[in-house]
């Protein structure tokens, strides 16, 4: 059970790593997200 949870929080650490590699793509993806959920604004 612990050796779980260690392989847990490596997987989020790596994970965060990886996220804040890539933190200049970040808010691109994410208007990129909310244009494809929210139907468009100009009907």
């Amino acid at each position: 059970m612990p050796r779980r949870d260690r392989r847990q929080s490596f997987l989020i650490r790596l994970t965060f790593r990886t996220l804040n590699r890539q933190s200049a793509c970040i808010p691109s993806l994410i208007v990129f997200a909310q244009s494809m959920e929210s139907p468009p604004l100009n009907d």
